[in-house]
């Protein structure tokens, strides 16, 4: 378990409060956690996968990442990008859903966000992709495939590279959207 806290705000550009319904996989979201036992009281995490059904988010905690090994975490991932999708390519976008293009008036939890925010393209359950939104089952098969074959290898660097955490949505408060500006770094 990482027991050493690096603080990552002169890489936030801007953030914008949210609900938890609106966090999809690849957002980079910071929030205030209330349990026993926490280290990390502020987290600053790179969503995996929100379990709505049970009222979790997994992610990778930044604040037990140096700037060295957040950067190679990135360059990992971006990179590991090929085992969910075809091209190796520069994977982290600014999206904003109040854009027209990137409007979306399917689903009552799209459209949340008023503000640009930063998000790693990661599969999302009923997120077009190239016209076809991808299911629940598929999307859990690439995430899967991205964790053992990226982050599992990347974590397996010893005790300073156990940052992989599940929050519960009971202990979150003040849920913000981050925008960042990764070339800071």
């Amino acid at each position: 378990m990482a027991r050493t806290k690096y603080n990552h705000k002169q890489l936030i550009e801007s953030l914008q409060p949210s609900h938890n319904r609106s966090i999809y996989p690849g957002m980079i979201i910071q929030f205030d956690y209330k349990a026993e036992n926490i280290f990390d009281k502020q987290p600053m995490v790179l969503v995996l996968w929100n379990e709505f059904e049970n009222f979790k988010v997994h992610g990778i905690n930044l604040n037990y990442l140096s700037k060295q090994k957040l950067e190679l975490l990135f360059d990992k991932l971006i990179a590991g990008s090929k085992t969910y999708g075809k091209k190796s390519k520069n994977v982290f976008t600014v999206e904003d859903q109040d854009d027209e293009r990137d409007y979306d008036d399917n689903l009552p939890t799209r459209n949340l966000l008023k503000k640009p925010y930063t998000r790693l393209k990661l599969p999302t359950y009923k997120e077009n992709k190239g016209g076809n939104p991808i299911s629940k089952a598929e999307a859990r098969v690439q995430m899967d495939l991205l964790y053992e074959k990226v982050i599992k290898k990347f974590m397996s660097g010893g005790q300073a590279y156990q940052v992989y955490r599940s929050y519960k949505y009971k202990n979150m408060r003040r849920l913000r959207v981050l925008n960042m500006n990764f070339e800071r770094l």
